[in-house]
């Protein structure tokens, strides 16, 4: 009879898994994230599209500003996950982390000329510095390392929300607004091809004391069920390399 009722409750338990649909959400940030055809397509979203079809995790699309992700999973009323997150302490005990699935290439500061010093090589130099201002996304982090630096020196910082951020916080620093951000590389070189710009437009520093590439991974809330993570992180596993998506 025990034996009986265990085999009942796990084939239950695999029924729950099966019935399990994914609302994956997402906001449109090219090169990472865009909508394709209907498709989740970029450096993140095409992987994470190849990860779940090879997975057999159904899933639907759903957009959603980023702090509206955040607090949907943060609730865990959901089967929610969310694409293209960077792992830092504040969230380790708020999402259920797949392993990584894409990464931004390195980080750069992108400054204005005139303003920022284009000879320094540390970021720690530039975040110090309490006569700049830095802009980020609301609710975005620019990696573990750079948001303790500037906790640590109390870096002057504007936060901004916008459908479209990162050409925003650009023309910020063009004008004035606000002196200098974090930007991948491959934003960066994105970001040049679409708008025109010239990278000589800006002071641009490669700093030496930031890792030069950051994971970016699934998140899902906790309702999700342990075992539909554990088959994310095995399909990615066995997929290796293939799951990742190069930025062209």
């Amino acid at each position: 009879m025990i034996a009986i009722a265990s085999l009942l409750l796990k084939s239950t338990s695999v029924a729950d898994d099966n019935s399990v649909v994914i609302q994956l959400r997402y906001q449109a940030r090219p090169p990472f994230l865009e909508l394709e055809s209907g498709k989740l397509g970029g450096v993140c979203g095409s992987a994470a599209t190849r990860v779940l079809e090879a997975a057999g995790i159904p899933f639907t699309l759903v957009e959603n500003p980023p702090y509206r992700q955040l607090a949907l999973l943060k609730t865990g009323d959901h089967y929610d996950c969310s694409v293209g997150w960077l792992r830092i302490p504040e969230r380790e005990n708020l999402y259920q982390y797949s392993l990584p699935i894409c990464d931004d290439g390195a980080w750069l500061i992108v400054g204005r000329k005139g303003k920022v010093d284009k000879t320094i090589i540390d970021a720690k130099d530039v975040l110090r510095n309490q006569n700049l201002t830095i802009v980020n996304r609301k609710n975005y982090s620019f990696g573990k390392e750079v948001d303790a630096m500037i906790r640590r020196f109390k870096t002057n910082i504007i936060y901004i929300d916008n459908a479209e951020i990162t050409p925003q916080m650009f023309e910020m620093i063009r004008t004035g607004r606000a002196d200098y951000t974090f930007v991948s590389s491959w934003e960066f070189e994105y970001l040049l091809r679409r708008f025109k710009w010239a990278a000589t437009d800006f002071v641009v520093i490669h700093p030496q004391d930031v890792t030069p590439s950051s994971p970016r991974h699934i998140i899902c809330s906790k309702k999700v069920p342990s075992d539909v993570m554990m088959k994310i992180n095995e399909t990615i596993s066995k997929m290796g390399p293939a799951a990742k998506t190069e930025f062209k």
